[in-house]
This record gives C-alpha cells, sequence and structure tokens, in this order.
C-alpha cells in the first residue's frame, strides 16, 4: 500500500488509508459499481430488479426493536406507509439489523415528523399478506435522483461512503489535474504542450481505449483536446447521467489504467545500469567438455546469453525449459565463460541437495574450476572463499557474500524466492539469468508484456507423462496403477503436503492425508513393495541414503514431502503421484511431473485432490492435464493468478495487478487489449 506523508493526510482525511499521494489523486479511485437512484417506487408491490430497488414512504408507526426470528440477530422493525396518493395504505416492512442507538433514535424521529424517508434493497417479496424489502439499506434524501457511484473502502480505517462523499464533492475540480497524470504515465512521448498534435502511433492508442482502433487520416487532435476528453471521462466515472455511462467511462480509464502498467513494465524492463563485466571468452571452447552435445536451442541460447554479457548495459534474461532440457549446461556453460574472462558468479539454488548436485554436475565437467569453485550450502563452504570467483548455493549467500559487483547472477527455480532475495545478491549493473521451467506470473508478465528477453530450450528427451486429476474417492484406481508400475520393473514417487496432521483450525485440514498415516496405507496397498518415507526434518545424511536406496532400486516406493520437487533424478522413476494436490501451485506441481521419465517413456502422473478441494481449485489442476509445456502451465497460471506487482519496486510475483488507479486493480483483459495495440503499430 502507497503511504502518503501527514500533511497530505490532513488533506484526505481517512481517504489517506487508502494510499493516495495527495488529494490530487483522488479521482484515480475507481467506483466498484453504480447504484441509480433516479427513480425512486412509491407503489409497494413484489418486485425483484436487478440492480436492486428504491422505494420511498413515511414511516407507519413508532419503529420496534427486536430480534430474528432464529432470535440471534438484533434488528429494528420499521414499516412504511404508500405515499403515492390521499387514499393509498399499502405497507412495506424493512429490517434493519444491527445495534445502533443513534440510527433507532434517528427512525424515532422522521416517524413523528412525518417526513419521506428512502430505502434500498435487493427486491420487495411477500411473506403471508405482508410485504418485505430485502437487505434494506438507508439512502439520504440528497443522493435521490442521481446515479451514484459505489466505492472501496478499508474496513476500520475508511468507509466506502466517506469516499463516496469526498467524490462527490470534490470530482469535478480534480478531475482534470487526474487526467494530466494519466496522460503523463501513459504517454512517455507526450511533449507536454497541449497545443501540439497527437502523433498518429498515440492516435492509435487513445482510439483502442473506447475500442475504436483504426484512426481516420484526418483527425489531428490536441493534446489538450485530448486532456479535456480524458477529464470528461473522469467526471462521468464519477457524476455519471447513468449507470450505462459510468461504466463505459470506467472502461475507458481502466483501459488507460493498463497502458500506464504496460508503459511502466516496458521501461522496467528497458531500465539497465551500464554492465560491471562485458569480456566473457568464448564459451565454443569449454562446449567441448561436455558429454553431450549441444542441441539446438541449447546453442542458441548460450548464444544469446553471450551476446547479452558482451553489451554495455547488464543483462536481463530469462531462461525457460522443461526438466531434463539443459539448463544447467547452458547457464554453466555462461557461467565458465564470465570467470574464464576474469569476472565473478553467484548461483543460487533453492536448496542444498540441488545446490550439490549442480555444484558437483559443473565440477564434473571442468575440473579446472574447482580452485575458483565454493559451495556455500547452509552453514558449510566445501572450500575456503579466498580467490573464489565462483559461489554456488543456497540463499545462504545472501548472508555470506559480501561482493559490491558481481559480473553475473545466476538464480536457479527462480520461482522459489521472492524478488527481494533475487535482488539482494546482485547489485545495479550486474547481470541478471533467472532460470524456470515455470516462470513465476511476475516474471512471464514482464516478459509477455515488458519485453524481457528470453531463451526457450526444447525437450531433446522422448518421453510422453499422462497427466490424470482424480476424484478423492478414486484411490483404489491409483494403488492399482501404482502396483501396474511396480510389477513393470517401475518406480513410484508419492508427494504428500504434510509430515504429521495438521493442528490448524481450518476446516480443509480435516480431510488432508499426511505422510505419516500415508505409510502404513501404501505398505497395505502395496504389500510386496519396499516403501519408505522423508521429509525435511530428518537429518540430511539419512535422507541421502534413502534417496540412495531409491536410485539404487533398493526402494520401489518412496513417500515425501514437497523436498524432491527438485533435484531428484531417479531412473526408472515412471510414475509420481501427489495426494491433496490442490496445496501445490501449478509450478511446483509441474517440476514434480518432471520428476517422471526423466530419462524417456511413458510416465503417469497422478492428481489426488482433498474432498474439500474448491471448484476453482479443481479447475486450476485441470490445467496440467491440458497441457505439458511449462511455459504454457506459467503462461495459464499468470492468467488464473495474476500477474503481481510489474512496477519497477513491485515484490508481488503473482496475484492482482496493482497500477496508478486505486480500488481496482489492472484486468489481464485490458493489459491483452493495449499490449495488442501497442505490437500492431
Amino acid at each position: 500500500m502507497r503511504k502518503s506523508s501527514p500533511a497530505v493526510a490532513s488533506d484526505l482525511g481517512p481517504l489517506s488509508a487508502l494510499g493516495l499521494g495527495s488529494m490530487l489523486e483522488a479521482p484515480l479511485i475507481v467506483p466498484e459499481g453504480y447504484d441509480d437512484l433516479r427513480y425512486p417506487e412509491a407503489l409497494f408491490r413484489p418486485l425483484e430488479a436487478f440492480e436492486g430497488v428504491l422505494v420511498q414512504g413515511v414511516i407507519a408507526r413508532p419503529p420496534s426493536f427486536g430480534y430474528s426470528r432464529a432470535g440471534r440477530a438484533p434488528r429494528l422493525e420499521v414499516v412504511l406507509r404508500e405515499t403515492h396518493s390521499e387514499q393509498a395504505c399499502g405497507e412495506l416492512t424493512v429490517h434493519l439489523f444491527g445495534v445502533d442507538p443513534e440510527r433507532d433514535t434517528q427512525m424515532s424521529q422522521l416517524h413523528d415528523q412525518r417526513t419521506i424517508v428512502f430505502f434500498r434493497g435487493e427486491q420487495i417479496t411477500s411473506l403471508g399478506n405482508r410485504l418485505y424489502l430485502r437487505k434494506a439499506e438507508r439512502v439520504f434524501s440528497g443522493l435521490v435522483g442521481r446515479v451514484v457511484p459505489r466505492y472501496p473502502g478499508r474496513r476500520g480505517v475508511v468507509r466506502p461512503e466517506q469516499v463516496r462523499d469526498y467524490l462527490l464533492r470534490h470530482a469535478k475540480a480534480l478531475a482534470p489535474s487526474a487526467a494530466e497524470r494519466l496522460l503523463k504515465t501513459a504517454f512517455p512521448e507526450n511533449p507536454g504542450d497541449v497545443d501540439a498534435t497527437v502523433d498518429r502511433a498515440s492516435l492509435v492508442q487513445l482510439r483502442a481505449l473506447v475500442r475504436r482502433q483504426k484512426a481516420s487520416s484526418d483527425a489531428k487532435p490536441t493534446w489538450g483536446e485530448v486532456s479535456r476528453w480524458v477529464a470528461g471521462c473522469v467526471k462521468a466515472m464519477h457524476m455519471p447521467a447513468s449507470p450505462e455511462e459510468g461504466i463505459r467511462a470506467r472502461e475507458v480509464i481502466a483501459r488507460l489504467g493498463a497502458l500506464c502498467v504496460l508503459q511502466q513494465a516496458r521501461r522496467q524492463t528497458a531500465d539497465r545500469a551500464p554492465s560491471h563485466f562485458s569480456t566473457p571468452s568464448p564459451w565454443q571452447v569449454r562446449a567441448q567438455a561436455l558429454p553431450f552435445e549441444l542441441s539446438q536451442s541449447q546453442h542458441e541460447a548460450v548464444e544469446a546469453i553471450a551476446y547479452d554479457l558482451h553489451q554495455p548495459l547488464a543483462m536481463h534474461r530469462v531462461l525457460t525449459g522443461d526438466v531434463g532440457s539443459g539448463k544447467t549446461a547452458c547457464y554453466g556453460l555462461s557461467a565458465v565463460s564470465v570467470i574464464d574472462g576474469g569476472g565473478s558468479v553467484a548461483v543460487m539454488l533453492p536448496g542444498d541437495t540441488l545446490a550439490t548436485q549442480v555444484y558437483d554436475e559443473l565440477l564434473s565437467w571442468w575440473p579446472d574450476i574447482a580452485a575458483v569453485t565454493t559451495l556455500v550450502s547452509g552453514k558449510r563452504r566445501v572450500q575456503p572463499s579466498d580467490g573464489t570467483r565462483l559461489w554456488i548455493g543456497t540463499t545462504a549467500l545472501l548472508h555470506q557474500l559480501d561482493l559490491e559487483a558481481l559480473s553475473l547472477c545466476i538464480v536457479d527455480e527462480e520461482h522459489k524466492f521472492s524478488v527481494a532475495q533475487r535482488q539482494r545478491l546482485m547489485s545495479r549493473g550486474t547481470g541478471l539469468l533467472e532460470i524456470s521451467a515455470t516462470p513465476i506470473p511476475r516474471t512471464l508478465a514482464l516478459v509477455a508484456y515488458g519485453g524481457s528477453a528470453v531463451s526457450q530450450l526444447e525437450s531433446h528427451t522422448h518421453k510422453q507423462i499422462i497427466t490424470e486429476v482424480h476424484s478423492p474417492a478414486s484411490t483404489k484406481t491409483v494403488f492399482a496403477g501404482v502396483r501396474e508400475s511396480l510389477a513393470r520393473g517401475e518406480r513410484v514417487l508419492v508427494v504428500y503436503p504434510l509430515k504429521n496432521s495438521s493442528k490448524a483450525a481450518d476446516a480443509r485440514s480435516a480431510d488432508l492425508q499426511n505422510l505419516s498415516l500415508g505409510l502404513e496405507r501404501w505398505r497395505k496397498a502395496c504389500p510386496d513393495a519396499t516403501i519408505a518415507a522423508i521429509h525435511s526434518e530428518m537429518d540430511r545424511q539419512q535422507i541421502n541414503q534413502t534417496l540412495a536406496a531409491f536410485k539404487a532400486g533398493d526402494l520401489q516406493v518412496l513417500l515425501s514431502t514437497s523436498i524432491v520437487e527438485t533435484g531428484l533424478n531417479i531412473p526408472n522413476l515412471m510414475r509420481v503421484v501427489v495426494v491433496n494436490a490442490e496445496r501445490h501451485g501449478l509450478s511446483a506441481l509441474h517440476q514434480i511431473r518432471g520428476r517422471a521419465a526423466r530419462y524417456g517413456g511413458t510416465g503417469y502422473f497422478d492428481l489426488i485432490p482433498s474432498k474439500s478441494a474448491k471448484r476453482h481449485s479443481l479447475e486450476r489442476l485441470q490445467v496440467l492435464a491440458e497441457t505439458h509445456d511449462g511455459f504454457e502451465v506459467a503462461r495459464r497460471d499468470m492468467k488464473l493468478r495474476g500477474a503481481g506487482d510489474l512496477s519497477k519496486t513491485g515484490a508481488r510475483q503473482s496475484g492482482a495487478t496493482p497500477g496508478v488507479l486505486y480500488g481496482a486493480d489492472v484486468h489481464s483483459q485490458y493489459l491483452d487489449e493495449m499490449y495488442a495495440v501497442i505490437e500492431q503499430q
């Protein structure tokens, strides 16, 4: 949440809690919807309206305080009488829930004064011979006869009504300044001269705001005219003549807000500092030591990284490819080329097992770099750091490295780290190479919308993985499939979300199976198989011994928590089962799927959701059954979860995308629409 200064807070009052920097930004608070209060109903009859119903009447008798029929909800009962004619006698009952002595006193005074009052509700229903207004709330007479926006609030700090009252007073006067702010952000090339003619590229984007993407050749408005038009849209968004006008204006401002976010993302990608290092040695010499030939996509990726490293500006590239596509070889070649050129490199990985594996793998290919390479894993350093120019480790690197100018920072499995963790390892001017089979939504959005460089590796392993989402009740089917795999001499991995039963009060935890209970269940289901379990609380030596036995074939079924998500390469592991699969993200599940059929063949990936899994969670799991491409999984994940914060200082890696507007995050639909317009030019 953006913070405002104390001076500004005094101008805005409670609205400063929404993160506004000044009162000039108040018109950038986007309404959530509109209430049409132009035409109150004076005749009481059963009525259901899509947008609600507004009624007027006088209070027929003194309001009475009591409780609902269940006896639990306190409420004030107000009976209205029709006012449309002298002879009218129709009545409508309104219930105002909660304890509010001030409200009750006001209602009694309004009864005594015979004042016309207004209420808005969901619908008028009949029960016996009485009419009721469902979900009623009072409407003050000053709002009747107009279309009133609904605004966001912040519980306990600022009420939606306070936001509404402020904007109804100030939106018209502040609309021009809000329009200027939006246009400056969305069109950074805007000369700022109100008399300057809008260039054709900007005109195409402006017309796209109202879904008119064809710019006529004779249309040459000035920036001043455009500013007045946008100001009119801002005003109409807050003070519309009809709900339809408000919705149209809100869509224009939402698209303009999306364009602002896209420009911020593009500037972030373009804003790169001069590189600390730009003289890597030729990588082709080092490639000769590999025990395999690079694939075409690997060759192109390493060449692209080398090109970036030679540039005067610091590199920022994303390297993506499914499990087994050879990402380690690509970034290993890049690392040793930097070292050979006199630079220094840090490789950060999400766990000890993977860090050790990468360390051993790189040194097996290039033994001569052992003298300058250090493994930093937990509290362990395999070699002293004196003269070290290649660091390989976990997040321990963040605490044990004291370098001001790394030449290159490589983050493997970047979705396992926060933005802050990645930035701490590198200073401004350090090259950054982010590695992932399934990039996090924010990274993917910067690739898709901001133009970040990306290299995609193609899988060179011939394999097929059959993914199936089972119902919670179909565990017998899964057990049968596992026994078939064991009969073929294959190994099976079963992943659980928990080691022991959850102690949380969350109702979802009631049916969560856990590894401790699952071990006995699997032994009963597969009595002829050798089965063992590992989890993060076990001694590292014990974990390694169990993994070694699994790799050697002494174990046929391994139960584990998600510590096996990365770094597990087991020959003949052909089936992976994930219990309570909705507890994992799509990226994590795709990584776990990559453990199956690592060396080719037909593998199986069984997802078992919990009984309490929600519909949207099951739909998310279905993405894995529909696509096996990690980049596509990441793209679908971004659409489902949101792109996160795309600003330069943004730390949110997924979820809603904040922008220059307040109270309404940028919808991916508008980002896609405006990005398509930019790319077509």
